[in-house]
């Protein structure tokens, strides 16, 4: 029998609901808090992060390189007012776990192929957010857990005097992840040759996995030529026999007598003789075969204990940029610099959905100012009321945004009188979300200077669209059948068919068919497999139109409110030639004003282009 293990708290199936319920919501632009706004390509989101979060499904699904978040530690002292959460003061633990878990559900599903996300925690939570890590990202996706050296000096907590944090790192697939290597700027080198400098790393491979016995092509023996010497010790080294050459085969390991082998095949090391391999003399009559390491850059580190990851970097920082302390415990620019510069390329996204003092946005300019890179942000934030009490509320700043905006500005600012020649974008778009308006009043996105309409479709109108597929399918008795189930038989199937016009697409070419009762249809095998339909709802979107960009958005939101009213059965279809692509804009506004028009029961929808 199968066993399986699983991470379960109060609150947690209403937190998954929340995830994939409707945001309610819509961001809105606010240019006169932007900077750049025509040429920027950066973000400012403010408002609670599940909504946004839920909203950049649509935009940016698949979308974001990295994704870097700092979210409240549930010590006691920082806050957990989200709507959402779960669980009074008792139930601390699992309100913390119904807050993160809709959020990360929704986070996975923005990152790219080779996308990665690092999370800063510390051990109230770290072992909470690993299993839900595990459970939504994958096990074995988890790259590993950095020790960060937050606090050198050590911050007493009565028997143990803590200095680190956590920062978990997950791939969304780690056998496609793409990360990248830091520059060493300590790096030196003991040698140089007519390509620069080097050091050097024995060319076999000393872990005991990797044997003669089953890496045998990597087990081979090189020459080194005694009457050839190079300067430094080293000798010219080659694959033939020669007069006076010394063989040379990897060596054994000590503990266990295992025959080690070369990292190299004999075809490598063929074309780089001399160059990036030679000989070197290790002590009187001992030689070994070495290879030239040049990197000035190295893997990123998972224990980070240099002081510029203190926290009081952080607020030294802000501090510097503000005049005066106006934010607690902000993140180190060095950490969210390293980060970036591991996680994403010089032309990708990254998203912060807990951007507090917008540490990231800083990190993320300062890199394109010094490299001449492209990056952007999404800087996604509540806008939290700071203490009245406070510097920051005294400052002028009533709330967190006020912070995060504000430091970009000037951290924009700073970067340009450090860099003059430097070219990077140091604007950002503000987007605030607001209750989004009645579907009669939110069709706002235009063509042409029309508005978007949405309409049911009247019966001439379907009676056009079975016209064009009988022209399309000739002698198709299926279209035949239906056009006489669904129209000549209107009532008694409840049958509502909407027609959606953006901005003026002709008649026919975007429609939605939607049949609360499916039974009575001759084409019920093509909609539901030939099954009973009682109790089942179904979602039927052709597979071959699947990722396609309005397709997929129409699915997301389908998806999105199905499951939220307890539709628990989503079906894609199969057969590619079923169903034609639907050419329409679709968004939350629609969707409210069709759930608004269906009753209680069963649910079947198919789409359809150019019907």
């Amino acid at each position: 029998m199968d066993q399986k293990c699983e991470f379960i708290w109060t609150g947690k199936q209403e937190a998954a609901a929340q995830a994939f319920l409707p945001a309610g919501q819509a961001l809105y632009p606010c240019k006169e808090e932007s900077a750049c706004w025509d040429t920027t390509g950066n973000f400012y989101l403010e408002g609670d992060n599940l909504a946004v979060l839920k909203l950049l499904q649509d935009s940016h699904k698949g979308r974001i390189k990295m994704i870097y978040i700092d979210p409240p530690y549930n010590t006691g002292s920082d806050t957990l007012d989200y709507a959402d959460h779960y669980g009074s003061r008792g139930q601390r633990h699992c309100g913390w776990c119904s807050m993160i878990y809709p959020r990360l559900l929704l986070a996975k599903e923005l990152l790219t192929e080779d996308g990665v996300i690092f999370l800063s925690i510390d051990d109230h939570e770290f072992e909470n957010l690993k299993k839900i890590c595990d459970e939504v990202f994958g096990e074995q996706n988890h790259c590993g857990t950095f020790i960060i050296n937050a606090a050198p000096n050590a911050r007493d907590y009565g028997h143990i005097a803590k200095m680190h944090e956590f920062c978990l790192f997950y791939a969304k697939d780690v056998t496609k992840a793409k990360t990248n290597p830091l520059p060493d700027t300590e790096k030196k080198f003991k040698y140089q040759d007519a390509k620069g400098g080097f050091n050097i790393h024995p060319l076999y491979n000393s872990n005991e996995a990797f044997h003669s016995g089953n890496r045998p092509n990597l087990y081979y023996p090189f020459y080194l030529y005694p009457d050839r010497q190079l300067a430094d010790g080293f000798y010219k080294i080659g694959l033939e026999q020669k007069a006076g050459s010394i063989e040379i085969y990897p060596p054994k390991s000590i503990s266990g007598g295992v025959q080690f082998v070369w990292r190299w095949s004999r075809q490598k090391a063929r074309q780089s003789l001399n160059e990036e391999i030679t000989g070197y003399q290790v002590r009187e009559g001992e030689y070994r075969i070495v290879q030239k390491m040049r990197r000035r850059d190295k893997r990123i580190r998972s224990l980070l204990t240099d002081k510029k990851y203190a926290s009081r970097r952080g607020t030294a920082q802000v501090q510097a940029l503000f005049g005066t302390k106006v934010f607690s415990f902000p993140k180190p620019l060095a950490l969210l610099t390293d980060l970036c510069s591991a996680g994403m390329g010089k032309e990708d996204l990254v998203l912060d959905f807990f951007s507090g003092s917008a540490t990231t946005a800083h990190a993320v300019m300062l890199l394109n100012a010094k490299d001449g890179g492209s990056r952007k942000f999404i800087m996604v934030q509540r806008p939290e009321q700071t203490d009245p009490a406070g510097r920051a509320y005294q400052a002028g700043y009533t709330d967190i945004c006020e912070i995060g905006k504000e430091r970009i500005r000037r951290a924009a600012a700073s970067i340009r009188e450090k860099y003059p020649q430097a070219a990077f974008d140091g604007g950002f778009q503000v987007w605030k979300l607001k209750e989004e308006q009645p579907p009669q009043q939110a069709a706002e996105r235009k063509k042409d200077g029309r508005q978007m309409e949405y309409r049911q479709a009247t019966e001439k109108e379907l009676d056009q669209i079975w016209e064009t597929n009988l022209r399309e399918h000739p002698g198709d008795q299926r279209w035949i059948q239906w056009k006489k189930e669904f129209i000549g038989n209107n009532k008694a199937q409840k049958a509502i068919t909407f027609l959606i016009l953006d901005g003026g697409i002709p008649v026919g070419e975007g429609t939605l068919l939607l049949s609360q009762e499916c039974r009575g249809v001759a084409g019920r095998p093509a909609l539901c497999d030939g099954k009973k339909c009682a109790n089942v709802h179904a979602l039927r979107i052709q597979k071959a139109y699947e990722g396609q960009g309005h397709m997929s958005r129409l699915m997301r939101e389908m998806e999105r409110y199905a499951k939220g009213r307890g539709i628990t059965r989503l079906t894609i279809g199969a057969e590619a030639k079923e169903t034609r692509n639907v050419a329409i804009y679709l968004h939350a506004g629609f969707m409210e004003f069709l759930f608004s028009q269906w009753e209680e029961g069963e649910l079947v929808l198919y789409f359809g282009k150019d019907l």
